[in-house]
């Protein structure tokens, strides 16, 4: 009897540990499962901020580029048109214009640019820079009443490299955009295993949690028929 006795405190010793084994391993998958969860949220919300700051800096080039276009415009109507004042309200325009691209490319160089598209960038600039001087001389000669050497300037120097820089502006752009589109597929395989690698822990934390019922079920039917027989 006393070793049917003993027999039962070790079987009951075993089982115990084997349930607190199982339901401390089940806490321990649950705790890497919300762990890594919130790791997961985390890195994918500073991904999304990285992500639209590089698209907010791809329509800062833009609103450059249509700057730069637009004040190439309003000097070219600034020379065509012989109303004094029209000719006032282009100049304002023109002048705005600058003051946009100028906050655009501030805040484009603030965000930072990536070694290629500085390169881009150094190209456009030493263009832009050029094309303002060439503009302002167009405006001087305007206000000298030099309208035909004013249009011609336009015609042969302002136009065509204001297409130079529109051309470098665009490739600028395009190459933005597609780091975006690169890093949001990126972002998509690594969001998938994540989500794979989660699913994975959730199967494992749920088989063992199973084998641990089905271990105290077992456990407990013994132990109840044990009782049932010594009450008989």
């Amino acid at each position: 009897m006393r070793q049917e006795k003993q027999v039962g405190r070790e079987g009951g010793r075993g089982s115990r540990s084997i349930i607190t084994v199982g339901f401390g391993a089940m806490l321990v998958l649950l705790l890497a499962l919300g762990l890594g969860w919130l790791t997961t949220v985390r890195q994918a919300t500073e991904k999304l901020n990285q992500l639209v700051g590089q698209y907010e800096n791809a329509m800062r080039v833009v609103a450059m580029r249509d700057a730069a276009q637009g004040r190439m415009l309003a000097l070219s109507r600034m020379a065509m048109t012989q109303d004094p004042f029209r000719r006032d309200e282009e100049y304002l325009e023109f002048t705005s214009l600058a003051s946009k691209f100028i906050a655009a490319r501030d805040g484009m160089l603030a965000a930072g640019l990536r070694p290629e598209e500085q390169a881009i960038w150094f190209e456009a600039r030493d263009l832009v820079r050029l094309n303002s001087d060439a503009q302002s001389e167009v405006v001087d000669l305007l206000l000298k009443g030099e309208q035909e050497f004013a249009l011609n300037r336009i015609a042969n120097e302002v136009t065509l490299r204001q297409k130079a820089i529109h051309a470098e502006l665009q490739k600028q752009q395009a190459l933005m955009q597609e780091h975006v589109r690169s890093e949001l597929e990126q972002a998509g395989k690594e969001g998938r295993l994540d989500e794979r690698a989660a699913i994975s822990l959730g199967i494992v934390t749920l088989i063992l949690g199973v084998a641990v019922m089905w271990f105290v079920l077992v456990r407990s039917s013994s132990a109840e028929r044990a009782l049932i027989q010594a009450r008989e």
